[in-house]
């Protein structure tokens, strides 16, 4: 990750380079889609919390279904790199399973009951799109 400095009046102030709109517009309607499900999420809330407009959501997906999707892949990926580092921070197989185990609940907790049955419901071929790549 590339670092950039910012210049104030008597110092510097190093920040992370920023996020993509992308990966940010995925980490924000996941976070959106895990409290409220997908049925009552549309694209222009989604569109507000990003701070987007719904143009440039549009530009990057081609609707709510194509959104929902992206965003589960990229909440998947992002959660087996989470289990593949605490796998190689582990130093016993017993310590690997309870890291994951305690993350798993973690992630579980944070989504709402919802989620599953609307995309059950609403976007079957998503469901099925998804099972059939894990």
């Amino acid at each position: 990750m590339q670092n950039r400095s910012l210049k104030t009046k008597n110092s510097f102030t190093t920040l992370a380079s920023p996020m993509s709109n992308r990966e940010r517009i995925l980490d924000e309607t996941y976070k959106m889609m895990s409290k409220i499900g997908p049925q009552s999420m549309t694209m222009d809330t989604v569109a507000h919390n990003c701070g987007v407009s719904k143009r440039t959501l549009y530009e990057q997906f081609s609707g709510k279904a194509n959104l929902i999707k992206e965003t589960l892949l990229h909440a998947n990926n992002k959660r087996m790199n989470r289990v593949h580092a605490l796998y190689e921070s582990a130093s016993n197989s017993f310590e690997a399973l309870m890291l994951v185990f305690l993350e798993l609940r973690e992630m579980f907790s944070d989504m709402s009951d919802v989620v599953l049955f609307d995309i059950k419901r609403l976007y079957p071929e998503l469901l099925k799109d998804f099972r059939e790549l894990q």
